[in-house]
This record gives C-alpha cells, structure tokens and sequence, in this order.
C-alpha cells in the first residue's frame, strides 16, 4: 500500500483488532 493512501481503518479492526489503527500492516 502506498504511504499517501488512507489505509483501510474498519477493514483493519474487523480483521485485525489486536493491532492499533496506526500500523496498518496484516
């Protein structure tokens, strides 16, 4: 993904909702 895209925020806590919204890495 590129640094200046948005990352997908409820993307990343209905996958992962351990990790926090400001590593959006699988």
């Amino acid at each position: 993904m590129a640094p200046h895209l948005p990352p997908p925020l409820p993307l990343l806590r209905r996958r992962q909702p351990r990790l926090p919204l400001l590593l959006p890495r699988h």
